[in-house]
């Protein structure tokens, strides 16, 4: 999961307002990040593609057990301020890792197989097996509801909102992976991880002062 959704003060917009936090989202450097753009390059464009769909399915898993999942929980006293500090606390613990980083590993996985199943369940275990991307997604499910009074229905559409700017860019990312790999230096991977970890760090202190009260 990255973005500051402290402007997100309505609904009507939640479409709009998931593009953008999508589009953040989808510049996390991860290893589905570095195994897109080097697959793309090795493998062509449909590769990249298939990764990415693998990408989105993993994300709706995510999504719906984020936002379906929490609506099973029994309602209890102060149980929203809860999981607010947790989510907060989580993204707090990242933002850290992330801000204190002083090099960014670039490793570009390789494959031999070049056709779609393989590219999709590779995209699809990538993203799954990261459990920052489950805990991101929780924590905006809890940011919507909880600060920002989103029904069910305003979160499906800003979801819709994320997925399709995550699988836009991330196909943009395969179109133009070979010029973007030569951009690609220590110092710029590390100037976006450290802006990432300060907008995480923001999301997080957020929610941590929502749970305890204090706006």
């Amino acid at each position: 999961m990255n973005g500051d959704f402290s402007f997100v003060n309505g609904t009507e917009f939640a479409f709009g307002y998931g593009l953008l936090a999508g589009f953040l989202l989808s510049l996390m450097l991860g290893t589905v990040f570095f195994f897109l753009i080097q697959s793309s390059i090795n493998h062509g464009f449909k590769a990249g593609v298939s990764i990415s769909l693998g990408v989105i399915v993993s994300d709706v898993l995510f999504i719906s057990i984020a936002l379906f999942g929490t609506s099973l929980i029994p309602h209890i006293e102060n149980n929203q301020r809860i999981i607010e500090a947790g989510g907060g606390f989580i993204l707090l613990v990242f933002g850290l890792s992330l801000l204190l980083s002083k090099k960014v590993n670039v490793n570009y996985p390789d494959s031999r197989l070049g056709n779609f199943a393989f590219f999709f369940s590779k995209g699809f275990l990538l993203n799954l097996l990261n459990p920052v991307n489950f805990f991101s997604w929780l924590a905006i499910v809890t940011f919507l509801r909880g600060a920002k009074g989103y029904e069910d229905s305003d979160c499906i559409t800003f979801f819709a909102g994320s997925l399709t700017a995550i699988f836009a860019t991330e196909v943009l990312l395969a179109y133009s992976s070979i010029r973007i790999k030569r951009l690609l230096n220590d110092k710029l991977l590390l100037r976006i991880n450290h802006i990432s970890g300060v907008l995480f760090l923001g999301i997080g202190c957020y929610l941590i002062g929502q749970a305890l009260g204090l706006y």
